[in-house]
């Protein structure tokens, strides 16, 4: 039996999918012939959860005789079956060496890798005042859309262009990125070197349609589970339909409205198509009176590019309290910060507790976390801020990490340590000790730095420490010697690499008692992205032969502080702060994918164009960069352009699945947050503060 069931979020369909997978297995089945596919790492969570809960007769044997059944996304599916039938497919897919195994690259390695090839030729896009790493970023970006699309990178430059209604010199810039799309897949070919977007071209183009895979998965997977089907991309959606036929029972789940995954390939018309193959189609729903705000959501979502009309009575949804309106007529931004403060504090001594409480943004800066924290600190109440695009460097902890290594680590030129400046040196310092402030650290980074322009050198002299206090200078001086001691290795084959050397700096000095970091889960949690992030860079480009042994250190720290993202090394289960306690903090999509679900939900700065307008790419697109987009360049007579009229369409289909999915997911009560000056001290009126004065 195939079943394709369809519901909003929070009708119990994972839930539903999870007592599935446990009633497989107490009938008998084995375990090894169950899949679980789903769209993120933490939904599968769930579903290992379910697995441990579950009774131990019968199950428990069969799993020890017969393994686990395959839980994760469809990600790491395919990375593992790639790595498997390599040897097969290597030679087909135009490996330089098919008898040696492939190295999986990270976004960080290939980004660098990118970098070094193609140097050169990046002026060519100087035009468009790209940061290098975002620029970087979407020139792989249309790789991987192509792969997860399945179209060649041939289309790159043709499918930008439909979207462009400039001057033709924007054309040729996309030729450009075509280009080195090809040029950065020729060199990971040669070097037996995948990258997200190869990894699945190779997967999609020669492993599923290989007739000894074929076989294979229709062997194995005879039980087949697939969760928010609708945010995979169609190469997921292809897999699957190769499954269906052959499986015994299926389960397709689908959220409505979904796809919140579209910028990064997803593809919900891609997904209903898997309808067809399945024996019926089943509507989920929770009871209308469980769902508080779902009129409220499904009335705004429908205002949504509507003609303003003229309303005599207020929304029930805010007559009755399960909306509110905070800051309203307030003109600064700082001031509804502090009435979404306010509010919070009054949920939570209403017996609310933290962690039942959201607060969603477009977008989320350093600045926002910091004034809501300093407004919930004294009523002892956290921010836990999920926020995955953040660059490894924003962090403090990261910055002191890469300061010491200036300072300290053997194989970088003196040139780099002479570069530290004085106040990177304080910070680095006031993060290392515990109870130094910046300017006492700012006192000792100045003495030390015109002692030596190279290193960290105890400092002597009496008047100073009386000035900043003696308790401190038996720490700066442990961090000095533990410098020194390590500056005096040989930069030999016996020298740690620099991951390890900043594992050893945080366990022998940083964690110790009276250090900064000592007890310090938030910074434990970030030291280990770093040593990871460290470590899959070495391992991957050491390996490449395209950059000598001695050369890595210093190309990691210059790829490090230019800002790339490390969002891929947040541990499992790790969190910044203690949830019990914390409110959490996130970007809309992040919360919408994120299996987040809340009693409370605030709204920040909901007159913000960021809730309705898509970030701008210059060099990518999300739209024309579709398998659907390929059917309507392959329509014969008709010249294919993605319009001004299209991107509206799509902006307001996209706010109103939002709207939707957030009222779908908050249990109690809604506050809609804004001011008139946003953070920068513009005015705005985006569409959604239009739809808000529609309905309310």
């Amino acid at each position: 039996m195939k079943r394709y069931e369809v519901g909003h979020a929070g009708a119990g369909k994972t839930t539903r999918l999870a007592n599935q997978l446990v009633a497989w297995l107490e009938a008998g089945v084995r375990p090894d012939r169950i899949l679980v596919l789903t769209a993120s790492r933490a939904a599968a969570k769930t579903f290992r959860a379910a697995l441990a809960a579950a009774p131990p007769p019968g199950a428990s044997a069969a799993r020890q005789v017969r393994g686990e059944p395959t839980i994760g996304t469809f990600y790491s599916l395919t990375r593992n079956h790639v790595g498997v039938f390599f040897p097969l497919i290597a030679g087909p897919a135009g490996f330089g060496d098919v008898r040696r195994e492939p190295i999986f690259l990270d976004i960080e390695v290939a980004q660098y890798l990118m970098a070094r090839l193609v140097a050169p030729q990046l002026a060519a896009f100087a035009d468009l005042n790209l940061p290098r790493p975002r620029l970087l970023g979407q020139l792989l970006d249309n790789a991987h859309k192509s792969a997860l699309a399945g179209f060649p990178l041939d289309e790159i430059a043709t499918r930008l262009g439909s979207a462009w209604a400039g001057d033709d010199a924007r054309l040729k810039v996309y030729r450009r990125a075509q280009d080195m799309a090809g040029t950065f897949r020729a060199f990971c070919l040669a070097h037996n070197l995948l990258d997200f977007s190869l990894q699945h071209e190779v997967f999609a183009r020669y492993l599923l349609p290989e007739a000894a895979y074929a076989r294979f998965i229709a062997d194995r997977y005879r039980h087949v589970l697939v969760d928010n089907v609708e945010e995979m991309p169609p190469i997921a959606h292809d897999f699957v339909a190769r499954l269906l036929p052959t499986c015994e029972d299926a389960v397709l789940v689908e959220d409505d409205p979904g796809g919140y995954r579209l910028f990064l390939g997803a593809d919900p018309a891609s997904a209903r198509a898997l309808r067809a193959q399945c024996d019926g189609v089943e509507t989920l729903a929770r009871p209308y009176e469980q769902r508080p705000l779902a009129g409220f959501g499904q009335r705004l979502a429908g205002a949504v590019g509507a003609t303003p009309v003229r309303r005599d009575t207020r929304d029930e949804a805010l007559r009755d309290g399960r909306v509110t309106l905070l800051n309203p007529r307030g003109k600064y931004w700082v001031s509804m910060v502090r009435a979404v403060a306010d509010a919070i504090i009054g949920e939570v001594e209403r017996g609310t507790p933290p962690a039942e409480i959201a607060v969603v943004a477009p977008y989320v800066e350093d600045v926002l976390r910091f004034e809501l924290e300093e407004a919930l600190r004294e009523r002892g109440i956290g921010v836990r801020a999920v926020r995955p695009s953040r660059p490894l460097i924003d962090h403090p902890v990261t910055r002191a990490c890469v300061t010491f290594a200036r300072l300290g680590y053997p194989s970088l030129a003196p040139a780099v340590s002479a570069d530290v400046r004085e106040h990177e040196l304080a910070r680095a310092l006031s993060v290392a000790i515990d109870g130094l402030d910046l300017a006492r650290a700012k006192v000792i980074a100045d003495v030390s730095r015109h002692a030596s322009s190279e290193r960290l050198v105890p400092v002597s002299d009496p008047k100073m420490w009386e000035r900043v206090g003696v308790r401190f200078r038996e720490r700066v001086d442990a961090i000095a010697a533990w410098l020194e001691a390590a500056r005096a290795v040989p930069a030999d084959d016996d020298l740690p690499p620099l991951d390890v050397w900043w594992q050893l700096l945080f366990g022998q000095v940083l964690s110790q008692p009276g250090f900064g970091l000592a007890a310090d889960r938030e910074a434990a949690n970030v030291v280990d992205k770093l040593v990871r992030s460290a470590r899959l860079f070495r391992e991957a480009v050491q390996d490449s032969g395209i950059t000598a042994r001695g050369q890595l250190p210093a190309d990691y720290l210059a790829l490090i502080t230019e800002g790339v993202m490390a969002a891929q090394f947040v541990p499992e289960g790790a969190r910044d702060v203690d949830d019990a306690t914390s409110v959490l903090l996130a970007p809309v999509y992040t919360y919408l994918t994120g299996e987040h679900r809340s009693r409370v939900q605030l709204w920040l700065d909901v007159n913000a164009t960021g809730w309705y307008d898509r970030l701008y790419q210059a060099l990518t697109h999300p739209y024309t960069l579709t398998r659907h987009w390929g059917a309507v360049l392959a329509r014969p007579g008709v010249r294919a352009t993605w319009t001004e009229a299209d991107e509206t369409l799509a902006r307001q289909d996209m706010l109103r699945r939002v709207v939707i999915g957030l009222c779908d997911r908050c249990d109690g009560r809604l506050y809609l947050a804004s001011s008139q000056l946003g953070l920068k001290g513009q005015e705005e009126a985006g569409e959604l503060a239009r739809a808000l004065q529609r309905t309310l």
